[in-house]
């Protein structure tokens, strides 16, 4: 093997270099280094992160042995075999005066040291300045590490000066890079789309103590982006986050400061997690297996045990708050990762959720909030309550601003701010990445609170436990008839209140037709199989495509677990089914854990799927059924506004518990029967009357033939 050897080279080539040498430089583990082995403090990325950006991979990537890495000495430094953290190899001077020169592509530097008795002093230059200076002397013989960061990724020279003592003794570097936020699995919604968090709030009315809140927060302070690229006071700037697979990582019972109000786990923490710099300390974990969210505040490691003030742990498919009264890693009860500015959503060119940010004076709390930090529960007075929605007015123009801004103002229009926890006034939560560009989001330091205004969110609470809206969608109603046509010209004289027609086969005026006439429509479509027929068939990658449905020439079962890859392309037919007017869907397939698909579905994977499908009709303000799925009907009730069936009577399952208890919670059920089978159409009815079903009665190829159920 070729290596790149320490050789001395112009200063001006030192980069290029680096830059041969890239593949060759060695990585080694952390095993050796006792102090702070087994986790960083510092939030940055070392070696093992991963770096999306293929252009940056191997900026920052590795640890760097001084041997191997394009040093520079000046001075008399010698390589000695002494033990040492990282290939038993120190590099020693003896002389003040000497230096080590070393060039990097990065963020930071941290340098690995040996602390002696007779050892000195060490001074630290970051392209050219003076930015640390350090006694390396002990009494006891240990080994030590120190860290100086540039204020952003990029080139950058660390030079170690020798000013003082009998010797100097450097072991290795560890390049640092500013970490790029994880992106989140594309199968967890951070909470369903009838979340608080979730709920626009723009048409909502203005607060009765809107002024006097404003005034209280600060009318002419300016808002403050508490996050960004690069760092401050030593560590990056914002709110961390990890994403891991629950299954894969170690899982820990914290010790609590807080316990009578905390979730006492497991919390599934990573050897090295991202945790917030500064005094809070918050560690997020979303689970992506289960789509879980662990959040700890002041959490801090020490051997071996994690200690946290306070925890939380949130089920991401559900809208359940904590206990009232108790608070979570944040002071108002509430969860943070759903309020976080993400750069992800930049690119994405929108926000769809409340956005988190502080107050340096709260009382009380108020729904969604749980928990207080001063005055008394249920008392309202001129100082804003923990929970408290504030909006940017439709008014303020976010024109002039540039476009990645215009995405976060646009979001405080709509969705708003909420305040979640005490702290600077009008500092806006998000986090860490090094592709934000910090001077431009100072020019939001502009915006002011008198362009601000609070929002009466009260009439959004369906239950004062719940972070459920009230939205402003239709749903069906137990005794509603229904007709369903897919092929043939469609019949619109039908007595019926809903009508069931193709995705693709129906136009926007045929709906707007039946609207007309006070009737509701739903649009039909394949969210669990893929029809070669379809305008979108060549979208659909091959990996998703399993074997064919039987009996459905042209027709093959989709890898449901792949909702990274389905979400695009199922999301794009939703939007299409909202934009031609549908007031809800009809998903049919999706049971396929029951069917030979091809791929090894579980019933939790029909679950999740459906549950995420739910959602995001729910969150694009169209009803969703549940078809055929009926032994998770009961799980799903909760997702679904109706359940559909079909050859229930002449299968004899009708009555079948589950459906039961969508009728419980005054939800209608379907009961669709086929001519084909010879069933007695009197008798059918009978029976789904009895149940309080809807029945009706088609040909199976249906067409507008159709009998219903008096």
């Amino acid at each position: 093997m070729k290596t790149c050897t320490g050789r001395r080279i112009s200063e001006n080539r030192t980069m290029n270099r680096l830059a041969l040498c890239r593949n060759v430089l060695l990585l080694f583990a952390l095993a050796s280094w006792v102090p702070g082995a087994d986790a960083d403090d510092d939030g940055f990325q070392e070696s093992d992160s991963p770096v999306e950006d293929a252009a940056v991979l191997a900026v920052g990537r590795g640890m760097y042995d001084d041997r191997h890495a394009g040093w520079r000495y000046r001075g008399r430094w010698k390589t000695s075999s002494a033990p040492g953290a990282y290939k038993k190899t120190v590099h020693i001077s003896k002389r003040i005066g000497a230096s080590a020169l070393f060039s990097y592509a990065g963020q930071g530097i941290r340098i690995y040291y040996r602390a002696c008795p007779d050892c000195g002093e060490m001074v630290v230059l970051l392209n050219g300045d003076q930015v640390k200076t350090l006694s390396t002397s002990s009494p006891v013989p240990e080994w030590r590490r120190t860290s100086v960061t540039a204020p952003s990724n990029g080139r950058h020279r660390v030079q170690i000066l020798h000013r003082k003592g009998e010797r100097l003794i450097l072991d290795a570097l560890r390049v640092l890079v500013a970490p790029t936020s994880p992106r989140l699995p594309a199968g967890c919604a951070l909470f369903p789309p009838n979340n608080i968090w979730n709920a626009r709030v723009d048409k909502l009315p203005v607060h009765a103590r809107s002024d006097a809140w404003i005034d209280s927060i600060g009318r002419n302070a300016g808002l403050h982006m508490d996050f960004g690229s690069g760092t401050w006071n030593g560590g990056p700037i914002g709110i961390p986050y990890n994403v891991v697979e629950y299954s894969k990582v170690k899982t820990y019972w914290p010790v609590f400061d807080y316990a009578g109000e905390s979730d006492p786990g497991p919390y599934p923490i990573p050897p090295s997690p991202a945790r917030e710099w500064g005094s809070d300390h918050h560690v997020l974990a979303l689970d992506a297996e289960n789509c879980m969210l662990y959040e700890l505040y002041d959490a801090e490691r020490a051997t071996g045990q994690w200690h946290a003030g306070s925890g939380a742990i949130w089920d991401l498919t559900s809208n359940h708050l904590r206990p009232d009264g108790w608070t979570s890693a944040d002071a108002a009860g509430l969860p943070i990762l759903p309020g976080l500015v993400r750069y992800e959503e930049i690119l994405a060119g929108e926000i769809r959720h409340a956005i988190r940010f502080t107050a340096s004076a709260t009382n009380s709390y108020i729904w969604p909030a749980r928990h207080l930090t001063s005055g008394s529960p249920g008392v309202l007075t001129d100082i804003p309550p923990m929970g408290a929605r504030f909006r940017l007015k439709a008014s303020f123009d976010v024109s002039g601003y540039p476009t990645e801004l215009q995405v976060i103002l646009r979001a405080m229009q709509r969705y708003g701010i909420i305040l979640a926890d005490n702290g600077s006034d009008w500092y806006v939560s998000g986090a860490p990445d090094r592709r934000w560009d910090n001077d431009m989001l100072h020019l939001l330091d502009a915006v002011e609170g008198s362009d601000f205004e609070a929002v009466d969110v009260s009439s959004l609470q369906v239950d004062s436990d719940s972070g459920e809206v009230r939205l402003n969608r239709w749903k069906p109603a137990i005794g509603n008839r229904l007709q369903i046509q897919y092929t043939g010209a469609i019949d619109l004289t039908k007595d019926v209140d809903i009508y069931n027609l193709d995705l693709f086969e129906t136009d926007a005026s045929q709906v707007s037709d039946l609207h007309a006439q006070g009737k509701r429509v739903m649009c039909y479509l394949s969210a669990g199989s893929w029809e070669d027929w379809r305008p979108d068939a060549d979208r659909y990658p091959s990996s998703v495509l399993g074997k064919e449905y039987e009996g459905w020439p042209g027709e093959r079962w989709l890898d449901i677990r792949r909702i990274n890859l389905l979400s695009p392309l199922l999301g794009a037919r939703l939007d299409l089914c909202r934009a031609k007017g549908f007031d809800g869907v009809d998903p049919d397939n999706v049971d396929g854990y029951q069917n030979d698909t091809g791929f090894p579905l579980t019933a939790r994977d029909q679950l999740r799927f459906n549950a995420w499908l739910a959602n995001e009709a729910h969150g694009r303000g169209l009803a969703i059924g549940l078809k055929n799925d009926i032994e998770q009907a009961k799980r799903l009730r909760d997702h679904f506004d109706w359940a559909l069936t079909e050859d229930c009577f002449d299968q004899g399952w009708c009555d079948h518990p589950n459906l039961a208890s969508f009728i419980a919670q005054g939800k209608p059920v379907f009961d669709v029967e086929y001519k084909d089978n010879g069933i007695r159409f009197d008798r059918f009815c009978k029976q789904v009357t009895a149940l309080q079903h809807s029945g009706l009665y088609k040909r199976r190829n249906l067409n507008a033939y159709l009998r219903v159920c008096p």
